[in-house]
């Protein structure tokens, strides 16, 4: 497990919901 790979994802999340709004 590593913490830099939620972090991707939490960033792509971030980045999906940004652009859907």
């Amino acid at each position: 497990y590593s913490p830099f790979w939620l972090h991707i994802w939490a960033f792509e999340l971030y980045l999906v919901i940004k652009h859907t709004k």
